[in-house]
């Protein structure tokens, strides 16, 4: 037998099975899809039956619910009457008369009295009364009294309100209600049809539901979907197939009543109508089926020679049972057509995308497309798939609600016979839980190798990993940290109790953080800053301990030195004021409490200033360092040393004894100690060198004390120490307080006078030895507003601590400068010069040769009538500048004297450098130079000296006729005293130079 024989032979019997098949079929399908019809029309000439059959009941009830109504309204209202009427009527709940503010004014339950009913909830709605039966919503509740909406679900018990107008004459009307008792229908019908059969329902003509045989269907409501009013307008009657809310087949049939505007319909289940049609459809399909399988039976003795293709068919089944699984996955799958447009998705593609079926399917896979990827991405997808038949790769497609994910997509190619693509399949992945791991795992691993030391432990916390900064660290390499516990850190610093707290928080918190100090694998004891934070499992058991550690060397570095900063002086790394004053607040608050007592000593080096401008200031800190560790050997370790600035130091004493004797007598033997150490020479780099101290101490004793007020006490003392000759000491006291306060009001009043020019220049008369008046020395007064005239003594001093003698000494000058223009206009009084005394401090400024210049220059005074009275103090520092200054304003023509000579550093070898014009013999020489030979020699000295020098002489302080005699008898050429005249204001001293004429005949005549 050739096998082309064999497969035409195969061919035949295949269609002769065919066709035997599909005429069985078909002869099949035709009886039965014609038993099916004749059953659908039965079922509806049945559906149309029993809604005729409802509708009767219906018209017949609601007529006689109305002639009953009406009855009532036209023979009585009695309470005996409407329970006579509600006694025969088992569809009703109640009957009630409604009074003219629709309210109920009778009723059989008396619960319902004075309810409000308006007539506008009643259909057909009018203006007027009708005298038809109209009818209201279905209502929740049992009767009027309880009656509520109906919500979206339908309610346990309700009620159907009917009305009827009813007229009692000519102009009057009565309304009568009633209750209908939804129960009584609803029964009615479910005893006719099953719910398994179908549903009964009643609906008014606007398509609203008054009551249902399906307890899901709710009062009130209207089906969207519901054509029954289109049918009304055609027919009152009628049958037709329609789809049920639930998506059931239903087979209804609908009549309107006859007389009341109510639809009532009848809706039976297709399936369960046809039930019987299935049974008899089965038995036909049976025995069709055992026929057929005789058949086949007989020709599988045929199909035994084609088991290789039964098999082959059989595998591919299976084939394609697995391709619809898969079809149903997990994974998103779409297929569409060779032009791309979508056949079929599956619901993993909508859970994905949100992309319904119905709304894709049709389109092209464009709509999907995100905007993130340019054209030559998708070219080069549509060439992978020309050439390799499929595409895979990420992409990043638009859902449904606009947000863009990433999703791995694998596109195949699908074949035909001719080798054409018929169809492409694509399956895709939201890989955007991926793609965030990935980013989390990342970040996770480059949090891991931070800066900060980490390591994991697992729940016995035993270390499972650690990362590179742990290393660096602690010195521990990870094959020595893995596998230990963390015990391998421990310093020893810490006890028990501060690892079980720290547990404990672990254990109640889920993390812990602080300051711990930890050993290194040197050996090193460091401090850290340590967070440990819990893991725990889904049982909510600890599984991990993460722990994060900082090294905080530097930071405690940084502290201590900024504590230090703050707290301490630089220089001796003793406490500075901040802390002193904290200190002494702590004293203050323990004072009333121990009643102890304490003490502060302000201690200031003498003449300090004068090694600093002498050795440099280097040489000035070394001595400070030395005597803050002397200090420091000089107190007890409870009690402070403190350096405010400078050279001043601070003492603070602590628990004294009791009383101020004993306290005081304690703070002396401090100071005594103090005073005698620092008065010990001090080694400076090869260099001896004294120095003495001053000290002020002040008792604490009072705890309301402040510490602005002990300090500036302690201050006040050592004034007075210093104002003592200094090396000594001195306690505060209230009277030296006072006078402090008097010199402060008084620096105050001093720059007000300053301001508001308060001050005048007198004039003091210098006359030579012939008894002409030759000059005059300008001295400044002070004309308070309160005070008076207030002496040169008082305030000079004052000015020069304070700096407002430049400002002072400069108005004097440019005063005398002025005089001197204007005396340079008269003849009688051009020859006359000034003498102007300028202090130590004012002369130091660096600008005053010019400052004398621009003087000169305002005032147009001439410069050779001005003489510069200068005291030896000048000359102690800086020899040559001063020398370089005095040249400069010699060379204009001023002159100088030497005021006060012999009083202080008198010496040759200034004298001899100095370009000075004149000495001046000081008071303190003349006042006793008839009584005291010392001062005698000295007045001699003073006049000798100046003449083998060159220079002019003027003795100052010539009171009496005794003393000018003996100056002249000396040699000396001028005198200025009050034996000539006391300084005078300058009117007075202009009539003075116009009188002299005679007094000078006067001081002849007695000379």
């Amino acid at each position: 037998m050739s096998a082309q024989a064999g497969l035409s032979r195969r061919s035949i019997f295949l269609l002769l099975v065919l066709v035997v098949l599909l005429s069985a079929c078909s002869a099949t399908a035709y009886g039965l899809w014609r038993l099916r019809a004749e059953r659908i029309d039965r079922q509806l000439e049945a559906a149309g039956m029993t809604a005729r059959t409802f509708e009767n009941h219906l018209t017949q009830s609601l007529n006689v619910i109305e002639r009953s109504l009406v009855y009532l309204a036209l023979e009585g209202q009695s309470q005996a009457g409407l329970s006579q009427a509600l006694r025969h009527a088992p569809y009703l709940r109640s009957v009630a008369v409604l009074d003219e503010q629709d309210r109920i004014a009778a009723s059989t339950d008396s619960r319902n009295l004075g309810v409000l009913l308006p007539r506008a909830d009643f259909r057909p709605v009018a203006a007027r009364p009708l005298e038809v039966l109209r009818a209201g919503h279905t209502v929740g509740g049992r009767d009027f009294y309880d009656a509520s909406p109906v919500g979206g679900r339908a309610p346990l018990v309700s009620f159907i309100p009917v009305a009827r107008d009813v007229r009692l004459g000519e102009a009057r009307w009565m309304t009568v209600t009633a209750s209908i008792n939804t129960d009584y229908f609803l029964n009615f019908y479910s005893a006719h049809i099953s719910p398994e059969q179908g549903v009964v329902e009643l609906r008014g003509y606007d398509g609203r539901l008054l009551l249902s045989t399906d307890e899901q269907a709710v009062p009130g409501s209207v089906r969207a979907d519901d054509d029954l009013g289109h049918r009304l307008a055609a027919t009152e009657v009628g049958q037709f197939e329609e789809q049920g809310a639930d998506g059931r087949a239903m087979l209804t049939a609908y009549r309107a009543s006859r007389a009341y505007p109510f639809v009532l319909s009848v809706r039976l289940d297709k399936e369960h109508a046809l039930a019987v049609w299935h049974q008899e459809a089965m038995r036909t399909a049976t025995i069709v089926g055992a026929v057929l399988l005789a058949a086949l039976t007989l020709a599988g003795l045929y199909f035994m020679r084609f088991e290789r293709l039964a098999r082959e068919r059989e595998l591919e089944r299976a084939r394609l049972r697995i391709a619809a699984i898969a079809f149903e996955s997990q994974e998103g799958m779409v297929v569409t057509n060779a032009a791309v447009e979508v056949l079929q998705v599956n619901k993993a593609f909508t859970a994905i995308t949100g992309f319904r079926a119905e709304e894709v399917i049709g389109q092209y896979m464009n709509f999907m497309k995100s905007g993130m990827h340019d054209a030559d991405f998708y070219a080069a997808v549509r060439t992978s798939l020309a050439s390799t038949g499929a595409w895979s790769g990420e992409i990043l497609n638009k859902h449904r609600d606009g947000s863009i994910h990433p999703h791995y997509l694998t596109i195949t190619a699908v074949y035909g016979d001719d080798g054409q693509t018929t169809h492409y399949v694509g399956t895709l992945t939201d890989i955007t839980e991926r793609k965030r791991a990935e980013v989390d795992l990342r970040i996770a691993a480059i949090a891991f190798e931070s800066q900060e030391g980490m390591f994991i432990a697992d729940a016995n916390r035993v270390i499972l990993k650690v990362n590179r900064a742990f290393t660096r660290i602690t010195g521990y390499g990870e094959d020595e940290a893995i596998g230990q516990t963390p015990r391998l850190l421990r310093s020893g610093h810490h006890d028990s109790e501060f690892y079980a707290e720290m547990y404990a928080s672990l254990e109640t918190t889920g993390t812990w953080q602080g300051e711990i100090w930890n050993r290194r694998k040197s050996g090193e004891i460091f401090p850290e800053w340590l967070t440990i934070t819990v893991v725990r499992d889904a049982a909510g058991r600890i599984s991990h301990y993460v722990s994060a550690l900082t090294d905080i060397t530097l930071r405690k570095e940084a502290e201590y030195e900024i504590k230090n900063l703050a707290f301490y002086d630089p220089l001796t790394h003793l406490p500075n004021r901040r802390l002193l004053l904290d200190r002494l607040k702590h004293v203050l608050a323990t004072l009333g409490r121990s009643q102890r007592q304490g003490a502060l000593l302000f201690i200031d080096l003498d003449n300090f200033k004068t090694l600093n401008d002498t050795f440099g200031h280097d040489m000035g800190d070394l001595l400070l360092q030395h005597v803050a560790q002397r200090l420091s050997g000089c107190v007890r370790e409870g009690d402070t040393v403190a350096r405010l600035g400078g050279d001043e130091f601070v003492v603070l004493l602590d628990d004294l004894q009791p009383g101020r004797p004993d306290a005081a007598t304690q703070a002396r033997i401090v100071a005594d100690k103090i005073q005698k150490n620092l008065d010990e020479p001090y080694d400076l780099v090869g260099h001896d060198y004294h120095c003495t101290p001053s000290i002020g101490i002040t008792l604490i004793d009072d705890a309301d004390s402040s510490c602005e007020e002990l300090m500036k006490r302690a201050d006040l003392a050592l004034y007075g120490a210093k104002a003592a000759g200094r090396d000594t000491i001195r306690f505060f006291d209230p009277e030296m307080q006072e006078a402090v306060s008097s010199r402060a009001a008084l620096e105050k009043d001093l720059r007000i006078g300053l301001q508001e020019q308060q001050f005048l220049l007198y004039y003091q008369p210098q006359v030579d030895d012939q008894g002409m008046v030759i000059g005059a020395e300008a001295l400044v007064r002070w004309q308070h507003p309160s005070l008076g005239m207030v002496a040169p003594g008082t305030f000079i001093p004052l000015a020069e601590e304070t700096g407002l003698i430049l400002p002072l000494g400069q108005w004097v000058l440019e005063t005398a400068c002025r005089q001197l223009a204007c005396w340079a206009r008269v003849p009688d009084r051009a020859q006359i010069e000034i003498a102007v005394n300028v202090s130590v401090r004012q002369f130091r400024q660096p600008d005053f040769v010019a400052q004398v210049e621009a003087v000169l220059a305002r005032t147009a005074a001439d410069p050779h009538r001005l003489k510069l009275e200068l005291t030896e103090s000048l000359m102690l520092n800086d020899l040559e500048e001063v020398v370089a200054k005095m040249a400069a304003l010699r060379s204009r023509g001023i002159r100088f004297s030497l005021d006060d000579f012999g009083t202080g550093y008198s010496s040759l070898a200034y004298l001899r450098r100095l370009p000075l014009d004149q000495l001046k013999i000081d008071r303190a020489f003349v006042h006793d130079v008839q009584a005291n030979a010392n001062d005698a020699v000295i007045a001699r000295s003073i006049v000798a000296l100046a003449r083998n020098l060159g220079l002019n002489v003027i003795a100052e302080g010539v009171e009496t006729h005794e003393q000018h005699q003996f100056l002249v008898r000396q040699g000396c050429p001028a005198y200025q005293g009050y034996l000539f005249s006391r300084p005078l204001p300058i009117d007075e001293f202009e009539h003075f130079l116009d009188d002299w004429s005679s007094a000078a005949s006067i001081v002849r005549q007695r000379a």
